[in-house]
């Protein structure tokens, strides 16, 4: 992650955890607050409101802390130490906050980074920030990657604050940081994802605190790894690390629990070692000295409250042991009545700081009011809440929330002071990172209960018939579910919220609001409404809406439905046939199931879009009973094919009671008995398909019947079929010349005429052939000159009739072959006077080219043969002409011997 990733993210978190905690904007301009003696949230908060409301969409929850506040997310951004943040973005980034800022975050106070804050920020930011838990856990890791982790001394641990001018650190390490690391853990132990990690970091970190700062001699924590003396504060976070650790059943739990249970019993005087009277008049000491002399009566209000948790807890540990346990409930109430009845300032809803007791009454020793002591308490007040019931805590805790956003919160800034003098007014104009750290940690815990509020909706029926209706009976209660558990104990705690506001809303079923109403929950947080129903209500389904809210708790939504019914319910409602023909008659059934407590008479309306409408009046409808009914109705003799509904009504002067319908099949008055094609065609050839159908209604009907396809001429053929007739038709085409052989698809559709509504499509395929098919062709292997020579092929034809052909040797016309007969022929094409001349010898070529009458080519080649002389080409090619000049030779000499002899 990039520092200027990381920094985004935590600001886009820190504005998503203010807007948690914050309600309405303050209408105040500038200058200090003026205190407030409410209660409750302030008016301007929109609790108070008494609109009624109703649920818009989903179920969700509407949290009172809730406030956009732009100005403090700039705040928090001028604390950020930007020199803490790596150069190179590869590096992981952990952003380091100042302490401290004037009122405007303009200037730094305090440019230290105190490890406490830090983790109790951590912890806020855990629930709140956008991060993962995996996330959140490395950002704990990373701490110790700063000098804030001693990794040099055997005993480790954290220091308490990094000078962020030499980066250097306090060289002391305070108990109550290493405590804190341990307890904003606490939600990462809830995550299986990160439970094993927070697990180890947890161990290791009880055993830092336990080996810097406990003292076995004094059985107490040190406030610092160089001063002795005891802080109270630091023994109950301590102790409540150890209860944490027991809680979630940690491997080092029952070291851990017995560590936290000592310093509880010293604390409380019930420790063997001594009575020590710490906790005196109701109250803890502020601090002792390191041998746990007194060096500090003061009883300050942030120790008290960390007191007060820390009994609860313990409380929590041992419940299923004893039931003393609960004297440690009763010693927490204790704590917390004393202060609110000796600190509390009504005109802040806030408490002040510190008493004291120097004589026989309790005073005021200082009346500043803090922040953070005051986030500490209303933590408190919170888990006594949750742990007795007690519903005045919980109004406690609204009137401290009131307070701090009223009185704490800078209207002009948006951010919180660190404090205010009670008497005087005057406030401390730091704004300072701990305040804030604080007081997100309380308000995340205050936020839970919302979370834990829950809301049921109740009706003492959903189903009313008109006319005999008795009121619907509503009710409610809202309430909240907490578990609380420590190791092994669990236990269920759910407690009623007083005097909730609830708001119903009842809607009709086309979603008219009919009704509001808001009334008051009760002490059992409960509600009761009655819902009347009038006589113009009309049937069907109505929805009862219900918006609670308790000033401080989540506003919960819930919903309900009830049925307003006529008591009448057609049932059983069936057809002669699922499937019925244009013009067919057909009966319809039914059943009427009156649970009327008396007979009505009513009318029954018959309806759908292709049949004869109609409407029979006053039937008697019998109550209590199942009423049976049949009628008959007729399909026009022109209704679209396909699906349909019948709708049966019920209605009496108008008003429809009941209404039912059932979904039929209507199809064609003509019915196709078959359909008869050819498996073979021919191209540039006729060819037929058969076609049967009946009328199967009383009346006439014209139907057309259209054959189609790429390679086909089309067909179109109307005819008028008489009441009943059966016909069968031929419809013949023709295959085009050039239609590719193998398989050829055209489509058969009959349609009715009058409106052109397809009846059926049929897809239809058959096998394209030629009239004419060459089989072979055969050469003579030798061809002797001046003998009969022929080449022989085979043609098959597949007509039923002579066809012509035309067959050409070498470009010639062969006129001998001009016909072959159905069926295979065997054509003897001649080639003897192709071999005339004695002297062509040798290999031969022959070209020879098939038509048939169209002129389609059946057969192209050129084929060879052998050519051998025969005694006769020898004779007359050779032989002769060699004796014919000697034969002329001897002529001419025997006739100049015999003119020699006469000369002689």
């Amino acid at each position: 992650m990039t520092p200027h990733t990381l920094r985004k993210c935590a600001k886009i978190g820190l504005l998503g955890i203010l807007m948690v905690f914050l309600l309405l904007p303050l209408i105040i301009q500038g200058g200090s607050p003026t205190p407030t003696t409410d209660n409750m949230i302030s008016s301007d908060s929109g609790f108070e409101s008494t609109t009624i409301m109703d649920q818009s969409s989903s179920d969700y929850t509407t949290l009172p802390y809730l406030r956009n506040s732009t100005p403090y997310l700039t705040w928090v951004d001028s604390l950020v130490n930007n020199a803490t943040l790596p150069d190179n973005p590869s590096e992981p980034e952990l952003p380091l906050y100042f302490a401290q800022s004037d009122r405007s975050g303009e200037t730094i106070t305090d440019n230290k980074h105190y490890f406490e804050d830090a983790v109790i920020f951590l912890n806020g930011l855990a629930s709140m920030l956008d991060y993962s838990n995996e996330e959140i856990l490395a950002y704990f890791n990373q701490l110790k990657d700063y000098k804030f982790w001693d990794s040099e001394s055997g005993e480790q641990g954290f220091y308490s604050y990094i000078d962020s001018q030499s980066f250097e650190n306090s060289s002391v390490k305070a108990l109550k940081g290493n405590a804190q690391y341990i307890l904003s853990l606490n939600k990462l132990l809830e995550n299986t994802a990160t439970n094993s990690e927070a697990t180890n970091l947890i161990q290791a970190q009880w055993t830092v605190l336990n080996d810097i700062f406990y003292d076995s001699k004094h059985y107490l924590y040190n406030h610092t790894d160089s001063d002795g003396q005891k802080y109270m504060e630091d023994q109950f976070l301590a102790a409540l690390s150890g209860y944490l650790i027991n809680k979630y059943n940690l491997p080092n739990a029952a070291s851990a629990k017995t560590r936290a249970d000592d310093v509880m019993k010293l604390l409380i005087d019930e420790h063997d070692s001594g009575n020590y009277f710490i906790f005196k008049n109701n109250a803890f000491d502020y601090k002792r000295n390191f041998d746990l002399s007194a060096s500090s009566s003061v009883m300050d209000l942030k120790t008290n409250a960390y007191g007060i948790l820390a009994l609860l807890e313990w409380f929590l540990a041992d419940e299923l042991v004893e039931n003393s346990n609960y004297l440690r409930v009763e010693k927490a109430e204790a704590i917390f009545n004393n202060f609110y009845h000796h600190l509390w300032s009504n005109s802040y809803s806030l408490f002040m700081n510190t008493m004291w007791k120097p004589g026989a009454n309790i005073v005021v020793l200082d009346d500043t009011i803090d922040v953070v002591a005051n986030s500490i308490m209303l933590l408190a007040v919170e888990r006594l809440y949750q742990i007795t019931g007690n519903f005045s805590y919980f109004e406690i805790a609204m009137k401290m929330f009131n307070g701090l956003e009223k009185n704490m919160r800078d209207s002009a800034y948006g951010t919180y002071y660190t404090s205010v003098n009670a008497t005087s007014g005057q406030y401390n104009d730091i704004k300072s990172l701990k305040t804030h750290a604080n007081i997100i940690n309380a308000y995340n815990e205050l936020n839970d209960f919302g979370q834990q509020s829950s809301l049921t909706l109740d009706l003492n029926q959903t189903e009313f018939i008109k006319g005999e209706a008795n009121p619907l009976n509503v009710s409610a209660e809202y309430f909240l579910d907490f578990t609380l558990s420590s190791g092994d104990f669990t236990k269920q705690k759910i407690y009623d919220i007083f005097n909730a506001t609830f708001s119903f809303v009842f809607r009709a079923p086309n979603g008219t609001i009919i009704e509001s109403q808001e009334i008051s929950g009760n002490n059992s947080g409960k509600c009761f409404v009655l819902f009347n129903f009038e006589d113009n209500m009309e049937f069907g389904e109505y929805h009862v809406s219900l918006r609670v809210n308790y000033t401080g708790i989540s506003t919960q939504f819930a919903s309900s439905v009830f049925n307003l019914q006529p008591g009448i319910e057609i049932v059983n409602l069936t057809l002669q046939s699922s499937k019925i023909r244009c013009g067919e008659n057909f009966n319809v059934s039914f059943q009427i199931d009156s649970e009327k407590i008396t007979n009505i008479t009513a009318d029954i309306q018959i309806e759908g879009d292709w049949i004869n409408n109609q409407t029979i009046f006053n039937q008697l409808i019998q109550a209590e009973t199942l009423n049976n009914y049949s009628f008959t109705v007729i399909v026009d003799q022109v209704a679209e094919f396909g699906n349909s509904n019948i709708i049966i009504k019920i209605l009496n002067n108008s008003l429809e009671y009941a209404e039912s319908s059932i979904e039929y099949m209507i199809y064609s008055s003509i019915e196709i008995i078959s359909v008869q094609q050819v498996a073979t065609v021919f191209r540039a050839r006729n060819f037929t398909t058969i076609v049967s159908v009946e009328n199967k209604m009383g009346f006439a009907e014209s139907i057309i019947m259209e054959l189609s396809g790429d390679n086909i001429s089309p067909i179109n053929l109307s005819l008028n079929l008489a009441a009943y007739q059966i016909e069968t038709v031929e419809l013949t085409s023709f295959v085009q010349l050039d239609t590719s052989l193998g398989d050829l698809s055209y489509d058969f559709q009959i349609s009715r005429k009058s409106d052109n509504s397809e009846i059926k499509t049929y897809s239809l395929s058959s096998k394209v052939k030629n009239p004419l098919e060459f089989l072979y062709i055969t050469p003579p292997e030798k061809a002797y000159q001046w003998r009969q020579n022929s080449i022989i092929c085979s043609i098959q034809n597949n007509m039923d009739d002579p066809q012509g052909i035309q067959v050409y040797l070498n470009d010639q016309l062969v006129s001998s072959l001009s016909s072959v007969a159905p069926g295979e022929n065997i054509l003897s094409i001649p080639i003897s006077k192709t071999l005339r001349n004695p002297y062509e010898l040798g290999i031969k070529s022959f070209r020879i080219e098939i038509y048939d009458s169209n002129g389609l080519l059946l057969y192209q080649d050129t084929i060879t043969t052998q050519v051998e002389p025969s005694l006769g080409s020898i004779l007359l090619g050779y032989v002769l002409p060699l004796a014919i000049p000697i034969i002329g030779i001897v002529i001419v000499k025997h006739m100049a011997l015999e003119n020699k002899k006469r000369l002689m």
